[in-house]
């Protein structure tokens, strides 16, 4: 009787162990600001946001996923997440692209124009960024 209780606890054990380190889900929610920016999860593309998606979790211990959020105009960002029990949500605060630029004319005085609206006159020195 013994040895069968030894045999029965090993397997639970085993059991347990497997389960911890092998073979779950992680619920991910992934937002941004400004919206809709393209989410990529280990290099592959899973959508835009907001994002609802669940990733395979082969172990617990090293489980590691880079979450990346692409959006014309914006700088890309990324994150990784690591495994938690909990459900996860990521969010992304996208910086729109700047360039200083500087403008001259000769002769100076000229009228400075972006899509239609006036921004200034030569010489002109100003941080231009991308439209949404």
């Amino acid at each position: 009787m013994r040895n069968s209780t030894k045999m029965i606890l090993k397997i639970v054990l085993l059991i347990v162990v497997t389960l911890f380190y092998v073979g779950c889900t992680k619920n991910l929610k992934v937002s941004s600001d400004p919206t809709n920016a393209d989410i990529f999860i280990n290099g592959e593309k899973k959508g835009f946001t907001l994002l609802k998606t669940e990733l395979k979790v082969d172990n617990r211990e090293t489980f590691e996923a880079i979450v990346v959020a692409k959006k014309e105009g914006y700088y890309d960002e990324n994150k990784t997440i690591r495994y938690e029990p909990k459900n996860e949500e990521v969010h992304f605060k996208l910086t729109k692209y700047t360039k200083d630029v500087v403008i001259k004319s000769y002769p100076d005085n000229a009228d400075i124009y972006i899509d239609g609206e006036k921004i200034g006159t030569t010489p002109l020195k100003k941080t231009l960024s991308f439209k949404d």
